[in-house]
């Protein structure tokens, strides 16, 4: 299995995937990022990784992208708050004095594909809008009824069938086993885990039977919480926090390696703790991360843009007369604009002559071209109905912020309360007609119509400049000293970049395109991008 050239099948540099990894998304019970986990991947030859934070998917697409830079094949998924009794709306005081039979359980949920992510997605959504009791929570039944796409496994100590054989209830556990052989067949697996916790042996027994009466695959994982072992005091204070408790008294110190572990180290673990499992039995185990791993071929579409479909409803098909959304947002933002200018006049708040109103319009129908050639017609639409939504139901919105406020389409949508015309802002700073795509932070727009990342780029690669395609004659790049101050800069499309103060750049400045250095810019230059 491992290609270090050790003697033996199992040692560090063995393959293995983590199948059970908590990040900092793991609300104070998760001490590393996945950035920092990549580094021991890389290092301990470790292909793939699942991200499986407690409650909530927030950390997926950064996870993603880590593994993604990292060469590490991303998996998604979640460690769920289960609880079959979601009626359950105790005091503090009720709480302390209940039988806690019923109180959350963990469930690992790992995303195979597509049809996984929606389907996690459809639970942690349930899991807050339904189940939330200061955590977001899911019912076996809403597990089942959103299977597919999903690999579920009998998950850690804090699990369902760990309660009930902690519990005595074997018979009932087994049930449960047999039930989610039933619903997820092939997708169901039997993790098993190493710890010094007794308990961890008893509930890994039970788990033993179930694989040899039951023929379920096993699979080994590391319930990991942090990246290296010295790492467990950072988790302690998390706990201690989590619970409310001084550092030393939290359950954390129970357990002591949840650290992103290699293979040599579940070796160790394996004998110190007293598990003494055959060797051929953990090849075995070990090798099913892999399989799991090869099932799951789920990824972010990063290098396409998507925008939302508005679908009118029928009041406003009936009142502006038009189905597609070119018709209606016309007749809607000029309707509104006229609104705006007839209060004005009646108002005398600004004086607006005949020349004036002609301004108005004419901005209005340049802005409405450009924003149709860019396919984002629909998206205001979507926001214009989300700020009627506002209003009706007495939730605040603000006036607008950023580039946003120089559409003047935005103020006659109600979107901001801005009159950029009136202000003399800039509808170029938010959309740029002679700009082909959005832009992303670090990211070059190549002559494919691609993105690819700034330290990605290599000589001879064609890009797309403002004159045109342009080719990569030369890269430079230096270490930046640590005494050197670093700007974040802004440009006209939305990029930030980050350079010293050193950096010469052009600029417009009154009109004038000029160089400067980047510690001498003045907020109302503007930079210029391809």
């Amino acid at each position: 299995m491992s290609n270090c050239g050790c003697n033996s099948k199992l040692c560090k540099h063995t393959p293995f995937v983590h199948l059970h990894l908590h990040t900092d998304f793991s609300r104070l019970d998760g001490a590393s990022k996945s950035s920092t986990y990549t580094k021991l991947a890389k290092e301990f030859n470790h292909p793939a990784m699942v991200i499986l934070d407690h409650g909530n998917t927030s950390g997926s697409f950064t996870h993603f992208q880590k593994c993604k830079d990292a060469g590490i094949k991303p998996i998604m998924g979640m460690e769920a708050y289960l609880n079959d009794n979601l009626t359950e709306r105790m005091t503090k005081e009720q709480a302390e004095n209940t039988d806690n039979s019923d109180k959350n359980t963990h469930q690992s949920i790992i995303v195979k594909n597509k049809e996984g992510y929606v389907n996690l997605n459809k639970l942690t959504y349930l899991s807050f809008t339904e189940g939330y009791y200061s955590k977001g929570r899911i019912t076996t039944d809403w597990l089942f009824e959103n299977k597919n796409g999903l690999i579920v496994t009998t998950s850690c100590m804090a699990s369902k069938w760990a309660r009930m054989v902690a519990e005595g209830k074997e018979a009932e556990a087994e049930a449960r086993i047999k039930l989610f052989l039933k619903e997820f067949g092939e997708d169901f697996y039997a993790e098993l885990q190493f710890n010094e916790i007794e308990e961890q042996k008893t509930y890994n027994k039970f788990i033993l039977k179930m694989i040899k009466k039951y023929d379920i695959k096993p699979i080994l994982t590391g319930d990991v919480h942090y990246a290296k072992p010295e790492d467990n005091r950072l988790q302690d204070v998390l706990i201690a926090i989590n619970q409310k408790k001084p550092v030393g008294q939290a359950f954390s110190l129970s357990a002591r390696h949840l650290n992103y572990a290699s293979v040599e180290d579940f070796l160790k673990m394996n004998k110190e703790f007293g598990f003494n499992y055959p060797t051929n039995f953990l090849e075995q185990c070990i090798e099913n991360t892999l399989k799991v791993a090869d099932k799951c071929n789920f990824e972010f579409e990063t290098d396409v843009e998507k925008y939302p479909k508005y679908e009118p409803t029928p009041d406003v098909i009936d009142y502006f007369k038009e189905t597609d959304t070119k018709g209606i947002i016309t007749k809607l933002a000029h309707a509104k604009l006229k609104q705006k200018l007839a209060k004005y006049k009646k108002d005398e708040i600004i004086t607006i002559s005949p020349e004036r109103e002609k301004e108005y319009i004419d901005r209005l129908n340049f802005e409405l071209k450009v924003i149709e050639e860019k396919n984002m017609l629909d998206y205001f639409l979507v926001v214009w109905e989300l700020i009627r939504f506002c209003e009706k139901n007495n939730i605040s919105t603000g006036p607008g912020r950023g580039s946003a406020a120089g559409c003047l389409l935005s103020w006659c949508l109600d979107i901001t309360q801005i009159d950029s015309l009136h202000f003399d802002l800039f509808f170029e700073r938010f959309m740029n007609p002679e700009r082909k795509c959005l832009t992303n932070k670090n990211y070059i727009l190549m002559a494919d119509g691609s993105y690819k990342k700034i330290d990605k780029l290599k000589i001879d690669d064609i890009v797309q400049a403002e004159t045109g395609e342009a080719k990569v004659l030369e890269i430079v790049k230096r270490k930046i000293h640590k005494n050197e101050k670093v700007y974040e800069i802004e440009t006209v499309d939305g990029a930030k970049i980050e350079l010293t103060g050193n950096h010469i750049i052009p600029i417009i400045r009154n009109n004038q395109r000029i160089e400067v250095r980047v510690d001498e810019l003045k907020e109302t230059d503007f930079l210029f991008t391809f």
